[in-house]
């Protein structure tokens, strides 16, 4: 019985030993020079770099074009090179310009799978106009239905950009070490997988995965990787941001950290998001040190403007080394600062007051301000009322106008201004209504 069980677990070995043959091994090397972000690959580093080629359709489709990715890696970062070969690049598609959209996945594009061997699997997304969709998930496949669920609830701390020329276009990413949630333990060797969609064709992989691109038991084999030990002490798996509004606000994060009396510095950036390489970030005064467990980050940053996605980068250097501990980039959309709406369209001459619902959405530092209130008739030039109210704090603000001043029936509109933050903010909204004497019946 003893022999059987010994056969038995020869051939499971041979089996897992010609598996693991079959898939493709990727090698790294150290970066020996200058590289820039710039989506290029002209720089002599990459000429160190060998050039893994090819990738093998997926699904029934016509032959994939040319396609080769080369690595560099250094005591920061991992840096991809990918280079793919186009024989009518007037026929790119690329429609989707809106961050971590699901139609940069269908645009022409690549895509990196990473799995650094701590429980999380990473995709980074690039279509040829820089546009990015991102995702971490388990590679617990029990835990699957969560993996779809908060895949976008991380953002890579890449830098990343797209080169086109006569016939090819190129993306470089450099994807560093502290934002990989090293934290959890990285183990060697790293698998991954190296994608390309054309949307025209369709889907072709470097590693031979059957079930798309996700196939994780297909992965190849990242080789060569010299990686960082016991550096990266702070956990940001379970980092949450707060709402974070228009004007001043105050952050508090709290990180848990592995070694108490660890002292940090911390940088900071924000921008409205744009495709290419990340922000040069500032450092905050003092240095900020881990205690029970846990590092208390505390900055204050202004946000100006509500419109566009926002990008807050977050980094912790350790203050002895230097070296980048944690890296991680939150992207955000500050809620309308300031809405108003009418309790009523219409309101009776019987009515003391005109009601008008109003919500300030500020952050509590900036809110404080003065709310002007102008109401004109129908075709006024000049305001019938004017009024002023001081504001002191964010939230709703219910205001009343008085009906006694407001001298006939019909149509009018109110013109709301709100200065906040020492008068470095305005907003304007006009709301109308109609006064009536008296009910129609």
């Amino acid at each position: 019985m003893r022999s059987i069980h010994l056969l038995l677990l020869l051939a499971l070995t041979a089996t897992l030993t010609g598996l693991g043959q079959d898939l493709p091994t990727a090698k790294a090397v150290r970066q020996s020079g200058p590289v820039q972000i710039d989506g290029q690959l002209n720089e002599a580093a990459w000429q160190n770099a060998p050039a893994h080629k090819g990738v093998l359709p997926l699904g029934k489709r016509e032959p994939p074009q040319d396609t080769e990715f080369r690595l560099l890696f250094d005591d920061e970062s991992l840096t991809i090179g990918i280079t793919c070969w186009e024989k009518e690049m007037d026929k790119l598609e690329a429609r989707t310009s809106i961050r971590d959209h699901g139609g940069v996945c269908s645009d022409d594009s690549v895509e990196l799978f990473l799995v650094p061997g701590n429980g999380y699997y990473y995709q980074i997304v690039v279509n040829t106009l820089g546009y990015v969709y991102d995702g971490r998930c388990f590679t617990d496949p029990e835990l699957k239905q969560a993996n779809f669920r908060n895949a976008l609830l991380w953002d890579n701390a890449s830098e990343i950009a797209v080169w086109r020329g006569a016939d090819r276009w190129s993306v470089e990413m450099r994807v560093f070490y502290a934002s990989l949630d090293g934290f959890l333990g990285f183990s060697t060797p790293w698998r991954l997988n190296v994608c390309r969609t054309e949307s025209r064709f369709g889907y072709a992989c470097w590693a031979p995965v059957q079930k798309g691109y996700h196939d994780l038991e297909h992965f190849g084999y990242l080789q060569g990787l010299e990686l960082p030990q016991d550096r990266f002490t702070l956990d940001a798996t379970k980092l949450k941001f707060p709402e974070i509004l228009l004007g001043t606000n105050h952050l508090q994060l709290n990180l848990p950290a592995q070694r108490d009396g660890q002292k940090f510095r911390v940088l900071s950036s924000l921008r409205a998001w744009a495709p290419g390489p990340l922000p040069q970030r500032s450092a905050h005064p003092g240095e900020f040190v881990s205690r029970d467990g846990q590092l208390t980050v505390e900055f204050e940053f202004n946000v100006r403007d509500y419109e566009p996605l926002q990008e807050l980068v977050l980094e912790c250097q350790d203050v002895q080394s230097g070296a980048k501990v944690l890296l991680t980039t939150h992207l955000f959309r500050v809620p309308k600062p300031f809405a108003v709406t009418p309790r009523w369209t219409v309101f009776f001459g019987s009515e003391k007051e005109v009601l008008l619902d109003n919500t300030i959405r500020v952050s509590p530092l900036s809110a404080r301000g003065t709310l002007r209130v102008e109401v004109f008739g129908a075709s006024q030039t000049v305001p019938q009322l004017q009024l002023n109210h001081a504001v002191e704090q964010p939230g709703p603000l219910l205001l009343g106008l008085p009906m006694s001043a407001l001298g006939w029936d019909g149509c009018y509109r109110a013109v709301l201004t709100l200065d906040c933050d020492g008068g470095k903010a305005q907003f304007n909204q006009e709301v109308s209504f109609f006064k009536i004497s008296a009910p129609l019946y």
